[in-house]
């Protein structure tokens, strides 16, 4: 400070630099934690979408029937068997390197 009480410039820069090493070891320790808390604490969430279309038609007559939908149905809910299934997961995490 100087005799009117008003802080310059280059003596806040002199402070600052005399502190530096507070400044350091502050960022070190919340480094620190933060990676810690991330790499033991917080739980990793994983997540995934997909979306089937089922055309099990082969002509193209335009108009679907009942019998189409439940064909239809019924080959969703096996590919979703499939899917969901052990050694298909296996290959997934497997594959992203998560297993």
């Amino acid at each position: 400070m100087n005799a009117y009480g008003k802080l310059n410039y280059g003596s806040l820069l002199a402070f600052i630099v005399r502190k530096a090493w507070i400044i350091a070891l502050t960022a070190v320790i919340f480094g620190a934690v933060s990676f810690y808390a991330t790499k033991f604490i917080v739980a990793p969430k994983y997540s995934a979408s997909v979306r089937l279309y089922v055309n099990n038609k082969t002509e193209d007559s335009g108009t679907l029937t009942p019998g189409d939908l439940s064909a239809a149905k019924s080959l969703v809910d096996t590919y979703i068997t499939i899917i969901e299934s052990d050694s298909v997961i296996d290959e997934i995490t497997g594959g992203a390197g998560l297993g």
